[in-house]
């Protein structure tokens, strides 16, 4: 273990909560780009979901393993300078549902019940267990 990754042995392939957050950081910073690379350029929504890692390597970004995104299109409605109750809200406050995502948590075969600790503990270090790992 090296002091920079602390409790966590990056050698094994455990992901510590600090790297995660970075990375959940990151995350947002590469959807927006993309998002806002849709709406400028009609062909990119399609062309990022046939080259996931292409596309997020042009915006400095890369996959983490494990992880697959794609993009979807909802059909929701923007409200600039939207008010209600005497305040300014979101725009997109009425779209939430529409706008939210969706997290498949994928759940592997049960292991022999004598390796059933470890192997959980192994599962949540991978980080993959996580919807918002990175």
């Amino acid at each position: 273990m090296s002091v920079t990754t602390g409790l966590y042995d990056r050698e094994a392939g455990d992901e510590g909560f600090v790297v995660g957050t970075i990375g959940l950081e990151e995350w947002k910073v590469a959807a927006a780009r993309i998002i806002t690379r849709c709406w400028d350029d009609a062909t990119y929504f399609d062309a990022f979901n046939m080259d996931q890692t292409g596309k997020l390597s042009e915006l400095g970004f890369k996959l983490p393993p494990g992880l697959k995104l794609t993009l979807k299109k909802v059909d929701v409605k923007y409200e600039p300078n939207k008010m209600a109750q005497g305040a300014y809200v979101n725009g997109w406050e009425d779209s939430l549902d529409a706008l939210s995502g969706e997290v498949i948590f994928n759940v592997p075969p049960a292991p022999d019940q004598k390796d059933r600790a470890m192997a959980i503990v192994d599962y949540q270090a991978t980080g993959k267990s996580l919807p918002f790992t990175c």
